[in-house]
């Protein structure tokens, strides 16, 4: 199965590492520019890289950029001590619809975008209830917030499993 209106680059630069890189803003935009020029118009990202804030200050001080490449960013892996000054004391995953529309809402402001191309989930949760899953994508879906869904380090069981769930068929294939 593949999905016919969603369109990623052969290369995807993943920004995992960004707030190790010590790029400033210009660095970054040409680090940006110079992967575009390459072919490479997918970018990488999640909440637990931190890549997410920077990386949306050059989208927003970049007339044009934004519309050049698909955006991809993860949810669900909620470290200790992490972004939330609430935020529990023991590393965890959440797949819970609060959490993903929330997630999303931040990734949406830190980005400096409208829409994201593909939301991952970042790793399997054991505890996830794929109904409410599904639930969240299709309303985030429905709002214009996500365009494509998917999944990061999921077994062919467990992606078969939230496929079931879903209204939206994911992709196995990308392009």
């Amino acid at each position: 199965m593949t999905v016919k209106d969603l369109k990623v680059s052969q290369f995807i630069a993943g920004f995992w590492r960004l707030n190790q890189w010590q790029f400033n803003d210009a660095e970054l935009h040409t680090y940006i520019e110079g992967l575009l020029n390459l072919g490479v118009t997918t970018m990488d990202h999640a909440f637990v890289y931190r890549s997410e804030s920077q990386f949306g200050r050059v989208l927003k001080n970049t007339h044009g950029l934004r519309e050049q490449m698909q955006l991809i960013t993860k949810f669900g892996i909620c470290p200790a001590g992490f972004g939330d000054p609430d935020a529990q004391e023991v590393n965890h995953y959440d797949s819970s619809s609060d959490y993903i529309i929330r997630s999303v809402e931040n990734s949406l402001l830190s980005l400096c975008t409208d829409h994201i191309d593909v939301l991952l989930v970042h790793r399997p949760d054991y505890l996830m209830q794929a109904e409410e899953l599904a639930k969240a994508f299709d309303h985030l879906k429905s709002a214009g917030k996500v365009k494509h869904f998917g999944v990061s380090n999921f077994s062919a069981f467990q992606f078969r499993l939230l496929q079931s769930f879903c209204d939206t068929p994911f992709s196995n294939k990308l392009n």
